[in-house]
């Protein structure tokens, strides 16, 4: 297990193994997204090895453990542990070994949010703000809320999204939405752009020019999104 922590290079980490850190676990598997997890409780225990989930035994709060995460080479980190008290600590403790990472956070209590975001963490996700908003929308937007659940939970679609980051050296860098030939070119829609200081721009037009900085939200297959990851990287 060891050797497997010391190989990972921009992975996950993932604190806490509950209902909640399942599920991060199940979506991070299908995307063949790099994780490890960090566990304290061992009734959890057979169910990691059955599953073949590399993980560490022991206290999501010590900082040992998190460098053994490899907390210095990983990409992410996000805090779903038993309380919001234990997630704080985890948070502060992550911030401070890698100021670079980008940490999510669960915040039980409505009032522990602004907490866990003084603490460092960039995003935090409230289960009972999102799960009150979703069941709004699945009264007033039925049809819409059944495609985005199709899209984001069926194995009969092969339908993600991801963000592209654009770089100086990228091919698309001065070029058109039209130009680059997002949607009948390569099958990659171009959902929405986001451009550093300024607000996201949603379904930009043919003509928009792309800039380096800019973060392009996407949606396509996974072998389409990895071509168009991999041409960003590449000059043909």
């Amino acid at each position: 297990m060891d050797k497997l922590n010391d190989a990972m290079v921009d992975h996950y980490i993932i604190c806490g193994f509950g209902r909640m850190g399942q599920q991060i676990t199940k979506e991070f598997a299908r995307q063949r997204v790099p994780f490890i997890v960090i566990v304290d409780s061992p009734e959890h225990v057979s169910t990691l090895h059955a599953q073949r989930i590399t993980h560490i035994i022991g206290n999501v709060i010590d900082d040992a453990l998190l460098m053994q995460a490899g907390i210095t080479r990983a990409k992410g980190l996000v805090a779903v542990a038993s309380t919001d008290e234990v997630n704080v600590f985890i948070v502060l403790s992550a911030r401070v070994l890698n100021p670079k990472l980008f940490i999510v956070a669960r915040s039980i209590l409505e009032e522990n949010e602004d907490k866990l975001r003084r603490a460092g963490a960039d995003r935090v996700m409230s289960p009972y703000t999102l799960g009150g908003r979703r069941m709004a929308a699945v009264v007033t937007k039925p049809g819409l809320m059944e495609f985005i659940d199709i899209l984001l939970n069926s194995e009969r679609f092969e339908a993600e999204f991801n963000l592209l980051q654009i770089t100086k050296s990228s091919p698309f860098t001065g070029r058109t939405v039209e130009d680059i030939g997002f949607g009948h070119r390569c099958g990659v829609s171009l959902l929405a752009v986001r451009r550093p200081n300024e607000e996201m721009l949603i379904n930009p037009c043919a003509d928009f020019v792309i800039r380096t900085g800019d973060e392009l939200i996407v949606m396509g297959t996974l072998a389409q999104l990895e071509h168009r990851q991999s041409a960003l990287v590449s000059r043909s």
